[in-house]
This record gives structure tokens, C-alpha cells and sequence, in this order.
């Protein structure tokens, strides 16, 4: 059996703009390949791509649902069928499948459980970034460990100069210190 066609998503529009009628277009869209199932690996690999282009900027929190959308279409678009899309000219490739309603097609023939499984892997990457960011606990330990070292060079400096004196002091008055 041959391979099927990989389109790009400016070759299906054309195609799809030069059909004359709606039972032509609708078996353009047929050969649009689905996959029934996508590798628990390649969906979690997605999903951090996502989480990472929506939700960090420079490094830091910066959540952009509307990102995180169209990321989400697009990971579905690259995993389950043979359409790829041009990321420099996501919205715009975006914009032209979704103005045909060939996203809401495409959508439709990917098995559920698989929509369910992605959106469900996608929202606990983001809880997960967003527990071990924001929560308290998360939230102390960033900031023990951006003060971490000037605490310990000046708790170090306190210690080197405590030191300091008391070696400089005799035994007994040492014990009558501690004795107090």
C-alpha cells in the first residue's frame, strides 16, 4: 500500500479552494490520514514543548492560554495526521485550516480517548510547573536559594569572627561565659 500524501497546510488549502463543490471537498478531506493512537512518549514530549513555549518567557511564569491553544491544535495536527505546519506561520496556517473548518474535521476523526489523554497530560504539566513554582513550599526554596549564599558568607563571616575571639580568650573566662 503506498504512503499517504503529506500535505503542507498551504497545499491542502489550495486544494481544498479549488474543489468546486462540497462532496469534492469532503473527499480532499478523507485522505487526510488519522491515527488512531500516538506513543504515550511523543504525546508527553508535546506537551512539555507546550508548557514550555506558553507558559515560561525568558525563564520566568508568563502563562499565555491563547498560546497554549493553538500549541494544543498544532500538536494534534503533527501527531495524529499527515499535514505539516510551517511554526514560523503558525497563526496564519491556523487561521487557514480553522477558516475552512478543517480543524473542527480533523478533530472529530481523532479518537476521543486520545483528545482526553493529550488535554489531560498538556493540564498536568501545567499544574505541576505551577505547584512546583507557586505553591509555598515551592515558593521557599526559590527564595533560600537565591539568598542561600549571601546567608552563608555572612553566617560564615559571624562564625570566622566569633571564632576569633574566643581563641583570643583564656579558659576561664570561657567557662564563666558559658556558665551564664
Amino acid at each position: 500500500m503506498a504512503e499517504p500524501k503529506t500535505y503542507t497546510v498551504q497545499e491542502l488549502v489550495e486544494k481544498y479552494d479549488n474543489r468546486t463543490s462540497d462532496e469534492l471537498k469532503e473527499r480532499l478531506l478523507d485522505t487526510i490520514q488519522i491515527k488512531e493512537y500516538v506513543p504515550y512518549m511523543t504525546k508527553r514530549l508535546f506537551a512539555k514543548t507546550i508548557l514550555d513555549r506558553a507558559f515560561y518567557r525568558d525563564g520566568k511564569i508568563h502563562k499565555d492560554s491563547l498560546m497554549k491553544q493553538m500549541l494544543y491544535v498544532q500538536a494534534l495536527i503533527l501527531m495524529y495526521t499527515n499535514i505539516k505546519i510551517d511554526a514560523e506561520n503558525l497563526i496564519d496556517e491556523y487561521d487557514s485550516l480553522n477558516s475552512r473548518h478543517i480543524i473542527g474535521y480533523i478533530l472529530a476523526k481523532i479518537p476521543e480517548s486520545e483528545l482526553l489523554m493529550f488535554e489531560g497530560m498538556v493540564q498536568m504539566m501545567f499544574d505541576d510547573a505551577y505547584f512546583n513554582e507557586y505553591e509555598i513550599h515551592a515558593y521557599l526554596t526559590n527564595q533560600l536559594t537565591k539568598f542561600y549564599p549571601t546567608i552563608s558568607d555572612k553566617l560564615n563571616n559571624l562564625m570566622d569572627a566569633i571564632t576569633n575571639v574566643l581563641q583570643k580568650l583564656d579558659p576561664k573566662t570561657i567557662k564563666k561565659l558559658l556558665e551564664k
